[in-house]
């Protein structure tokens, strides 16, 4: 469907007209809100100085990001096991720990690959599941 260029300029300006109206409804309820947050702040003793946009100053960190290297990551990782059952317990010492240190996989970085592999999941879920797939 094409529309004529007459037709065009009016949805264009009733749109603008529209915009503009949505512009001044806003400021109006933003002078509102301010001035309502200003009586509470003072009803409650408080003063609290809202800065404008151009008062804020932005700031950039003076020392430099580091992260460790994977080896210190590997050797330094801890689950979280604050969820974990005693079966949980179980099933990680049995089905992961075992085979891993009989792969030869340090004992200080069983946490971090089973962190890898399967992430923050209990392990007698993970392991029944990946034994009992659902398919």
């Amino acid at each position: 469907m094409f529309l004529s260029r007459s037709s065009h300029n009016k949805i264009v300006a009733l749109y603008e007209a529209r915009l503009k109206d949505a512009a001044l409804r806003l400021a109006d309820v933003e002078g509102e809100r301010d001035f309502y947050r200003k009586a509470w702040l003072e009803r409650l003793g408080l003063s609290f100085l809202i800065p404008k946009p151009a008062e804020v100053t932005a700031i950039s960190p003076s020392a430099p990001v580091t992260a460790p290297d994977e080896l210190t990551q590997r050797k330094t990782f801890k689950l979280d096991r604050s969820e974990w059952t005693v079966d949980d317990v179980q099933f990680y010492e049995d089905y992961w720990a075992g085979p891993k240190l009989k792969e030869g996989v340090p004992r200080e970085e069983l946490e971090y690959w089973y962190y890898q592999t399967y992430g923050s999941r209990l392990p007698m879920g993970a392991f029944l599941d990946s034994a009992y797939p659902v398919s």
